[in-house]
């Protein structure tokens, strides 16, 4: 089965500012994140991430070995009948925004934030909107 990446990725704050990962392996939580299926779990190969970032499949691995160091994705495998021959590779979330809420999905915590949005605005009326210092 091919993977289909969602229209949208995610890298929370806890990922965005860890100073132990390197852009690149940001980049990839954000990918891993957009081909989580269902069950929580994306089975892209380091050869897929390569075509898709014109990277070395070594280089995918390193990005992969960054991200499973620093405890933001765990890895697991299956294997080809009889054999030491992986068959499919597994990546879970471990933290960074989506853990709690796997099999519910993103839409779950996106409708209470919209809520959440309104209530505020509904609460807040009248009251004037500072823009943040960046």
């Amino acid at each position: 089965m091919k993977e289909q990446p969602n229209y949208y990725a995610i890298i929370s704050a806890e990922v965005r500012y860890d100073k132990n990962l390197t852009a690149n392996a940001k980049l990839l939580y954000a990918e891993i994140t957009a081909l989580l299926n269902i069950n929580g779990e994306c089975f892209a190969t380091n050869k897929y991430f390569s075509n898709l970032y014109g990277k070395s499949t070594v280089t995918i691995s390193k990005w992969v070995s960054e991200l499973v160091a620093n405890s933001y994705i765990s890895t697991y495998y299956t294997y080809k009948g009889g054999t030491k021959e992986i068959d499919r590779r597994y990546i879970r979330i471990l933290k960074g925004g989506i853990k709690e809420n796997l099999k519910g999905g993103i839409k779950e915590n996106f409708k209470d934030s919209i809520s959440l949005s309104k209530d505020k605005h509904i609460n807040n009326k009248g009251a004037s909107f500072k823009k943040p210092d960046c």
